[in-house]
């Protein structure tokens, strides 16, 4: 009696296991996750400054580094001209924290706009830079940086932390790590630009840069005021030559600004709002002689940028 009731549950249990597997077959199988790059954060060298610019290299006084390795390493040294001014800026701590997608800046524990890439682009720079023959001949045979530079980059992390003396009369800040950067926020880019500009630049093989036929010595002749910028001198013309450049364009996007060189994307400024207003705060403690006026007119012109389509092109004729 047991064994006949067994038989149609059976049956069941099997017709149920068939119509559950014919459903995920049409619905397809999920894609398992994505799997993120193997990333290491190295110890984070933290550098504390004393009043007269002396650091001490975690811990201990650069002097006896120095005794230590029979090295010179002065250009770590501050003059205590430019401490006292960090210090009267309210700068108690500076971070640089070279993560997977960027070079982050943070000072005060607030983010400030930073170098950001991805693995394309660090592909960019080190096709780029194999053009210019960085690695020796004998290592260059069996390594390319444009494989190379993205595996390095987004697999080994490193902090710099840069602390200042805290000034008499403020508060102590606790230093926050940012090991992996920082958040980027979305950015909502607007169907319609409201300001558009386009700058198209042409170089000769003497560097001279000029703008519809026009060149820029020529036009500050006509005005009266010398405009000499955006002139290559000879050496970043053979630069650009080895590195077989063509053009370079350089747009306001959203996101920040954005470089292309050959039409391939390099490292760009990400300047998120926050980021921005951040460093807007750091520039009204060091300039306390701007007008008001004029820093608020930029707070609010800020979320504006992603309104904006700015854009230069410059195209070279190298020798």
């Amino acid at each position: 009696m047991l064994r006949k009731r067994s038989v149609p549950m059976i049956a069941v249990f099997l017709s149920l296991a068939l119509v559950c597997s014919l459903t995920v077959g049409c619905r397809g199988r999920e894609a398992p996750p994505e799997k993120k790059p193997l990333h290491i954060n190295l110890p984070r060298i933290s550098i504390a400054y004393d009043e007269q610019g002396e650091p001490s290299v975690l811990g201990t006084p650069l002097k006896n580094i120095e005794r230590l390795m029979r090295s010179d390493l002065s250009m770590l040294r501050l003059s205590p001209e430019l401490v006292r001014q960090l210090m009267d800026w309210g700068v108690q701590h500076a971070e640089v924290a070279v993560a997977p997608d960027g070079l982050f800046l943070f000072v005060n524990n607030k983010p400030l706009p930073y170098l950001a890439w991805d693995e394309q682009i660090l592909a960019n720079v080190g096709a780029k830079m194999d053009k210019l023959g960085v690695l020796p001949p004998t290592v260059a045979r069996y390594i390319t940086l444009e494989r190379a530079l993205p595996a390095l980059v987004r697999t080994l992390g490193i902090g710099l932390v840069l602390k200042m003396p805290v000034a008499s009369g403020q508060e102590a800040l606790p230093f926050e790590e940012h090991a992996d950067g920082a958040p980027v926020p979305p950015v909502e880019v607007p169907e319609e630009k409201l300001v558009s500009l386009q700058v198209p630049l042409e170089y000769d093989e003497t560097g001279q840069p000029s703008v519809d036929g026009i060149k820029l010595r020529e036009l500050g002749k006509l005005t009266g005021q010398p405009m000499a910028i955006g002139e290559l001198d000879p050496a970043t013309l053979a630069t650009l030559s080895q590195a077989e450049v063509e053009n370079m364009f350089l747009r306001m996007e959203g996101r920040g600004l954005v470089p292309y060189v050959d039409g391939q994307q390099m490292p760009y400024i990400n300047w998120a709002d926050e980021y921005l207003l951040n460093l807007l705060d750091l520039v009204e403690k060091a300039r306390p002689d701007l007008p008001p006026f004029a820093l608020d007119a930029v707070r609010r012109a800020v979320p504006g940028i992603k309104e904006a389509d700015i854009r230069v092109q410059a195209k070279f004729r190298t020798p």
